[in-house]
């Protein structure tokens, strides 16, 4: 198996806006509350017209008001369920030396209507 690419972002020039990190659980209703309140990063295509997934701007904002859900619930099952098998695939066969944690939400200082929430985070 080839080697993943590796590439480090602080390194090569890449600007990280500066961000906060939201103290909630995943996965808990206080969570999709946080969720609520602005704009992540599987949102992002939809919001601009271009989800894969034919889910439309307002199908996002319908859900950011909690009248619908955007999204097949057997197919978020499926993801989280998934992440552990990721994970234990990426210990056996990347090569790399990994520091696996939980993940987070992490919101934006500059633009506090993005958000991004982390399965996991592997500290270097």
């Amino acid at each position: 198996m080839p080697p993943l690419c590796r590439i480090d972002l602080r390194t090569e020039g890449a600007v990280m806006t500066p961000f906060v990190k939201v103290e909630v659980t995943p996965d808990t209703p206080a969570w999709e509350q946080e969720r609520r309140n602005s704009v992540g990063a599987s949102e992002v295509a939809a919001v601009m017209g271009l989800s894969a997934y034919g889910v439309t701007p307002l199908d996002v904002y319908k859900h950011k008001l909690g009248v619908d859900r955007h999204f097949d619930p057997i197919l978020a099952w499926v993801g989280h369920q998934s992440e552990p098998i990721m994970e234990a695939w990426l210990r056996e066969f990347s090569g790399l030396d990994l520091n696996i944690r939980p993940g987070f939400m992490a919101r934006s200082v500059e633009h506090p209507y993005l958000h991004a929430s982390f399965d996991r985070v592997n500290e270097a």
